[in-house]
């Protein structure tokens, strides 16, 4: 179960969402406050338990200043990351 949970904390450091936030000293509540959801949301994003929306990633995108289609790309390529290492 260690092994487990130290997988998961390895994926979760490299979703662009806690990159840019860590490396900003910004707390999960600022993010949502931020991008106008909810902590849980947040929280779910980063662990990849759910997807932003379209108009989220929008949200998240602008308070990152960086592209939407770019945040996408690297939200995607993330996520396929952790899809194949669970295979």
């Amino acid at each position: 179960m260690a092994d487990l949970k130290a997988m998961m904390m390895g994926w979760s450091d490299r979703n662009p969402l806690y990159a840019w936030r860590s490396s900003n000293g910004l707390s999960r509540n600022a993010v949502a406050a931020l991008v106008g959801s909810s902590l849980n949301s947040v929280i779910n994003w980063e662990r990849g338990g759910s997807i932003p929306t379209d108009e989220k990633i929008e949200a998240i995108a602008r308070a990152m200043n960086k592209n939407s289609g770019v945040l996408r790309r690297e939200w995607d390529e993330w996520l396929q990351e952790v899809y194949e290492r669970t295979e």
